[in-house]
């Protein structure tokens, strides 16, 4: 598969773009797909402690838990960050901002660049729905472990094997 280079947004602006100017369309496209593949890595991340979350919860560990949490929080801001990008960068590039204008410009793109292109955007909307899934078993997992924390509290007692029926 074809990799991009390593440059981050303001390298590769830096390096092609007067500053406070946007990027031209070849780098604003470089851009887009730099950052697919940099989501795709951060989304691989944000799995893997989502996982380890979901294990903590099980294991009824606050304290992982609580470290968890502050691990997550940079990959997901960035992910909030770089989705702003993405919907920036398709608007310079003349499409739609959403799945449609991804959609265009990755049909729109050579042979060449348009496989690894539409093979990362795939990976990416796989990483998101299992992100998404993974998210929503454990925020049913957090309502009930704080709704055991608080019965625990008001003096209730539970014996191990009724915890997981």
């Amino acid at each position: 598969m074809t990799q991009f280079s390593n440059h981050t947004t303001e390298q590769a602006r830096a390096g092609h773009a007067q500053p406070g100017q946007k990027p031209n369309k070849q780098q604003a496209l470089l851009l887009l797909m730099k950052g697919i593949q940099s989501d795709l890595a951060h989304y691989r991340q944000l799995h893997q402690l989502m996982y380890e979350q979901q294990r903590s919860y099980l294991h009824f560990d606050g304290e992982q838990l609580l470290q968890l949490t502050q691990q997550q929080q940079p990959l997901i801001d960035r992910l909030q960050s770089s989705a702003a990008e993405r919907h920036a960068l398709l608007g310079q590039l003349g499409v739609p901002q959403n799945q449609a204008g991804m959609q265009a410009l990755l049909n729109a793109l050579p042979d060449k660049v348009k496989r690894p292109m539409q093979t990362y955007w795939q990976q990416l909307a796989s990483q998101v729905q299992a992100c998404q899934k993974l998210n929503h078993s454990n925020g049913r997992l957090s309502a009930s472990f704080r709704e055991l924390l608080k019965d625990v509290g008001q003096g209730q007692s539970y014996e191990t094997d009724r915890l997981m029926t």
